[in-house]
């Protein structure tokens, strides 16, 4: 949470020259606005009834922020990795503190539409985990494999600086682990699928 106010102050400071239409690095932060996600749990290949769940989410922060690293080998081409961490605590009897992490890969191709604006579409890979820890126990694991797309617009706010309003739909599956890092039953698996609008601040070099 803490890197989106470092990535707008390193892009006030950054030099004229950085940023423009040539390669570079570009650094991103970005979470969600608005987010619609959907699961139902499968068992040996048939939908379990009653299991399916769907939530909504409104407001920076409310999941998982996510930072984007990238090298731009044209202007209109780009690829890097994605990362993604948190640490949530509830006050509820007997809860357990969820630690949420992101590993992925994407890739992007970016279009100018006009002076200080590109369009981009961003293909991903996600592997995610989520662990429920009780003091040095591990309770239990959940491993999740998502894949999609971000379709965006990088607004200029200032010399090499942007904001990236963009529509993501991931979908993927997970299964659940056990403390020793065993799957709990192989036949069991979740299906999962999200949508919704993301808000991010890049910067480039």
């Amino acid at each position: 949470m803490t890197l989106l106010p470092l990535l707008v102050a390193v892009g006030l400071s950054t030099p004229a020259q950085a940023g423009g239409d040539g390669v570079g690095i570009r650094l991103k932060v970005n979470s969600d606005l608005f987010q619609v996600s959907s699961s139902e749990v499968y068992y040996d290949g048939e939908a379990i009834d009653d299991s399916d769940l769907k939530t909504t989410t409104f407001g920076l922060y409310n999941v998982l922020p996510r930072f984007e690293a990238s090298y731009l080998f044209t202007p209109n081409i780009e690829a890097g990795l994605i990362l993604g961490y948190s640490n949530i605590s509830t006050d509820v009897d007997d809860s357990a503190p969820t630690t949420s992490s992101q590993l992925g890969i994407h890739a992007a191709y970016n279009l100018k539409l006009g002076d200080g604006l590109r369009g981009y579409i961003q293909p991903m890979l996600i592997m995610g985990n989520q662990t429920s820890n009780k003091g040095e126990d591990t309770q239990s694991a959940v491993k999740a494999t998502m894949y999609g797309a971000d379709l965006g617009l990088r607004i200029k706010l200032i010399k090499g600086a942007t904001f990236d309003p963009s529509f993501e739909f991931l979908t993927g599956s997970a299964k659940q682990f056990d403390a020793d890092g065993e799957n709990v039953d192989e036949k069991a698996m979740m299906k999962m699928s999200q949508y919704g609008l993301k808000g991010g601040i890049s910067i480039k070099f």
